[in-house]
């Protein structure tokens, strides 16, 4: 089954704060998700992709990614993971440089209702 979406929440670790996306800031309490772009589109393995600044990021800080995919059949995955921006190794013409990519399979597990 394809990949239909990927939506991802950013968290400053040492407040505890999400990112709102729009406006651009770190200030809420709950996950606020963002959808990212998928190549293919609906493909059976995807990349996804998602602008943004490196400007709203500190420094020597922990962030946490929650990131989740959906499939046409509404069956999701929940991946996460933390890292510490650093400036000094940001390379021109990096991922880095904005955007956060990642590579996703279509769900194998459970349907999760809401």
């Amino acid at each position: 089954m394809a990949v239909a979406e990927v939506s991802v929440a950013l968290q400053r670790k040492d407040t505890g704060l999400f990112f709102t996306w729009s406006p651009p800031a770190f200030g809420s309490v709950a996950p606020v998700f963002s959808s990212a772009t998928l190549l293919p589109a609906l493909g059976q393995s995807v990349q996804w992709s998602l602008p943004f600044a490196d400007a709203s990021l500190t420094d020597q800080t922990s962030y946490y990614v929650l990131a989740r995919a959906t499939n046409s059949s509404s069956n999701l995955t929940i991946t996460e993971s933390t890292f510490t921006f650093s400036s000094s190794t940001l390379q021109s013409g990096s991922p880095g440089m904005g955007e956060a990519r990642r590579s996703s399979s279509p769900p194998r597990h459970r349907a999760v209702s809401s």
